[in-house]
């Protein structure tokens, strides 16, 4: 028996003690990512949702910004904002500003 399962038979009465040392010794050979992002399956998906929820986060706010200023949001009005690309919600959330009426947002 070598000095390895020695010790590991020492430690075998307390589970806890043998299972952080499988545990440990286990973990030495695992790969760690220094960053998921990097990851060719995870990254993408991860940066995709990542900016969709900015794009929600963004609709969101400008929404709830509409709605302080001018009352009651119309759904239809709600619905073309949600389908706004992120540079069309920039421009709008701008003309929020300076609109007088809800229907301001949407011109040109």
């Amino acid at each position: 028996m070598g000095v390895r399962d020695r010790a590991e038979s020492a430690f075998e009465s307390n589970d806890h003690t043998s299972a952080q040392m499988r545990s440990s010794r286990h973990g030495i050979n695992m790969p760690i990512l220094n960053d998921i992002m990097d990851n060719e399956v995870v990254g993408p998906l991860l940066r995709q949702g990542r900016a969709e929820g900015r794009v929600e986060g963004q609709v969101e706010m400008l929404l709830g910004r509409a709605g302080k200023r001018f009352g009651r949001v119309p759904a239809d009005i709600a619905q073309r904002i949600a389908a706004l690309k992120p540079a069309q919600l920039k421009r709008m959330a701008l003309r929020l500003l300076d609109a007088n009426r809800i229907e301001d947002l949407f011109a040109q």
